[in-house]
């Protein structure tokens, strides 16, 4: 091995290379047909992903290889397949993407191969610096691209409301990662929500609690799904009710539910009542069921 630095060595050729894939990793990179210098570097990139300082990584790499952006996307799409078939010392539920060590130049920044880049590793927006996201349409080409980027974007862009608006109208669950108070905003809100009903599990609770707002934000969530219609048929059989309604508790459907009068709505809330409740008591699940499904006397 090549010591760089500090905590930093590198395979020195092919031969050391495929030596330590196939006692460590147990299974050699499947490189396909590029040149042999930048096989030997882009394992280099991933063994110091994992063992090295990045800094140190990034002084090293040629200069023609870090402002080439075929190297870096090669290196990305490699690398990512590397690990998504389980042929890494990690396998995919362990680590999701390969992420570069070292910074992106602007000329791959500014090449086609950067947003085949975030499509394949959204944490790969980390890797731009101090760029201004607000230029041009940098922030949505990448979140068109891969909208989890959004994730890894730098706290000055979640901080931004006219970044998070631009976010949440491509993506509504981008408003998970935007500033609390931003979160609070009604005109990203309901861009989020008309984006992605789904998104509803991320509104603060302050917000989702309001008749005003549920009455609205409910109805539309539901009717993004198929459910069954059938009256006769014992919701709590079917798990139909979305994963965003988790956000209420069973206290707070019961209050809720006497201000719906749409019989599907009634259903999925009475669907994620029984799911929520612990309680056996036939008679209590009777009258319960009797005040999500019959028609209220006051309606």
């Amino acid at each position: 091995m090549k010591v760089l630095g500090p905590d930093t060595d590198i395979f020195e050729n092919i031969q050391e290379m495929n030596d330590w894939f196939a006692v460590i990793e147990g299974d050699l990179i499947n490189f396909g047909n590029i040149p042999e210098n930048w096989q030997l570097e882009i394992a280099n990139a991933y063994y110091v992903y994992h063992y090295g300082i990045s800094d140190i990584y990034q002084e090293y790499l040629p200069l023609e290889l870090w402002e080439n952006p075929q190297f870096i996307y090669k290196a990305y799409k490699i690398l990512t397949d590397h690990i998504h078939n389980g042929s890494g010392s990690l396998a995919w539920w362990d680590i999701e993407y390969f992420s570069f060590p070292g910074s992106f130049s602007k000329k791959v920044i500014n090449s086609p191969e950067f947003l085949k880049i975030i499509k394949l590793s959204p944490e790969a927006i980390s890797k731009v610096g101090m760029l201004d996201f607000t230029k041009d349409d940098f922030l949505e080409n990448v979140l068109k691209a891969n909208w989890e980027a959004f994730m890894y974007c730098p706290p000055r862009v979640k901080k931004s409301y006219s970044c998070v608006l631009k976010a949440v109208s491509i993506e509504g669950s981008c408003i998970e990662h935007a500033s609390s108070a931003l979160k609070k905003e009604k005109a990203i809100i309901d861009a989020a929500l008309n984006s992605n009903p789904h998104a509803l599990k991320y509104i603060p609770k302050s917000i989702a609690n309001q008749p005003s707002f549920y009455l609205r934000a409910i109805p539309a969530l539901v009717r993004t799904q198929n459910y069954p219609q059938d009256s006769s048929i014992d919701s709590r059989e079917f798990h139909i009710y979305p994963i965003a309604l988790n956000i209420y508790t069973n206290k707070q459907l019961e209050k809720m539910i006497i201000n719906f009068e749409d019989k599907v709505v009634r259903r999925v809330l009475w669907s994620l009542w029984c799911d929520g409740s612990l309680e056996t008591d036939v008679l209590l699940i009777a009258k319960m069921k009797h005040h999500f499904l019959d028609t209220l006397e006051t309606q």
